[in-house]
């Protein structure tokens, strides 16, 4: 029978024949893509066709194992605009969790694995078409999709695969750092973390898998520069966790729980006065973070990765700050929960290799030509040195200088010796060769050249005066 609408807070707001759904998706099986799941119907002005093409598409998703990346996208575009035509909070909010569901549906991980990327891809492909007045209901899709992605992966006992799988969707999807347009998507991604993957907790995980899960927000956090998301991620994720709600609940008091937390709204932009406002869910910590030993691991784990990205050199200048400071908050929970942490030789080896990167340079460079310096000098000396040896040897060799007896010369030395004397440094002038006795052979006259004014000058220098007497004084 049909299922009547009744009056107050019905359990549903879907208006569809179920029997009917399941006949028509089970003729629609062998298509590729059912007629009536998609475009029109799912886009319908009227409610109820809606409301029937969603339960096909739902039974119809079962019977698929051979779906494409560019099926799901179209699948997606018909789903967003069902979404977009859909009235009323509580209608809004039965649809998101509806569509979210379809993830647990598919034959096979790797159809659901196509499905959460066809989602994220529509959402950023339309996010900025999407208007002030239609953005809560989108948030709240967004917010059912996450919450059964962390509920299926739960489902399979966190299988560290599947984790990286669905992390690689994320960063290269909602959080990716070529994202255009508004970070909207992101920082609403950084919001949901904490809030929705406590309700898949209770499944059991483990520290190994706590800081899988926390991954893509540590690549984001590491590479972002862009103030706002850095800030949404340190406040939202990481400082948060380290509060009294999620690290520190072991340490809280019994008498603290019953204490009544005022009610926090999720929307404080004046920009979103005429939105509704809700409060945000009650604190439901797990039991996982009430384990002492639990909190303590996950909190030296996250102080570690943490420090290791502010001594990064890639680190941008105020990121880096923000980081030291979340170190110190961290160092701090670690204490109380147990574990001191203290960074490792290994984490501080970057910054040192920053430090020397263009010091280093430039000391190598100066370091060189000191020492090619000190090399040409020392050889210079060592020359220097058999110079001075070799004429100490010189000297040692020559004979003495002996004192002629009764006016006469003492004789020359020898060729050899004066040589040697030449090169210690004491040269003596040779001997003129003795002139040729001249012979009164006639000698030819030869042209004399036209004297230049220098040597013209020194002739007269040196002539005598034509009237003076020849021989000696006159009388």
């Amino acid at each position: 029978k049909r299922k009547a609408v009744p009056t107050g807070e019905p359990d549903t707001y879907i208006e569809a024949d179920e029997a009917e759904a399941e006949q028509e998706a089970a003729a629609a099986k062998g298509q590729a893509i059912p007629e009536a799941a998609l475009g029109k119907k799912l886009a319908h002005a009227d409610k109820k066709v809606r409301d029937k093409a969603v339960v096909v598409l739902s039974k119809w998703f079962r019977a698929q194992n051979n779906f494409d990346h560019d099926d799901h996208l179209k699948i997606w575009k018909a789903l967003f605009y069902c979404m977009w035509m859909s009235d009323k909070r509580p209608v809004q909010q039965e649809l998101a969790d509806k569509i979210a569901e379809f993830i647990h549906v598919f034959p096979s991980p790797a159809q659901a694995k196509l499905f959460v990327q066809a989602f994220y891809a529509t959402m950023r492909r339309e996010w900025a078409g999407i208007d002030r007045l239609r953005l809560d209901k989108f948030y709240s899709l967004m917010r059912a999709v996450q919450r059964e992605v962390f509920v299926y992966l739960a489902k399979r006992k966190w299988d560290a695969e599947e984790v990286e799988e669905f992390n690689t969707i994320l960063t290269t999807g909602p959080l990716s750092l070529g994202i255009s347009g508004t970070p909207g998507i992101q920082l609403h991604v950084c919001d949901l973390f904490l809030e929705e993957v406590n309700e898949a907790m209770e499944a059991g995980i483990t520290p190994e898998v706590w800081m899988e899960l926390l991954s893509p927000y540590f690549a984001l956090m590491a590479a972002s520069g862009d103030k706002a998301v850095f800030e949404r991620l340190y406040t939202r994720v990481f400082q948060k966790l380290a509060g009294e709600e999620w690290l520190l609940a072991s340490l809280a008091d019994d008498d603290d729980e019953d204490e009544e937390v005022p009610d926090k709204l999720r929307h404080t932009n004046p920009r979103f006065r005429h939105t509704y406002i809700e409060p945000l869910p009650a604190a439901n910590i797990s039991t996982h973070f009430k384990d002492k030993a639990f909190a303590a691991a996950v909190a030296h784990k996250v102080a570690e990765r943490v420090f290791e990205m502010a001594v990064e050199p890639e680190t941008w200048d105020y990121g880096r700050r923000r980081l030291y400071d979340l170190v110190d908050d961290y160092k701090v929970v670690c204490k109380a929960l147990g574990k001191p942490f203290k960074p490792s030789a290994a984490a501080l080896e970057p910054p040192k290799e920053a430090a020397e990167g263009e010091e280093g340079k430039a000391k190598g460079k100066k370091g060189k030509k000191a020492a090619a310096k000190k090399a040409r000098d020392a050889e210079k000396d060592e020359e220097d040195d058999e110079e001075e040896d070799g004429a100490d040897e010189d000297e040692e060799e020559a004979p003495p200088a002996k004192k002629g007896g009764g006016g006469k010369a003492a004789p020359a030395p020898a060729a050899g010796a004066g040589a040697k004397g030449k090169a210690a440094g004491t040269p003596k002038k040779p001997a003129a060769a003795p002139k040729p006795a001249s012979t009164p052979t006639a000698v030819k006259p030869v042209a004399e050249s036209a004297p230049t004014p220098a040597s013209a000058k020194k002739a007269r220098k040196g002539a005598a005066p034509a009237d003076a007497p020849a021989g000696g004084s006159g009388g």
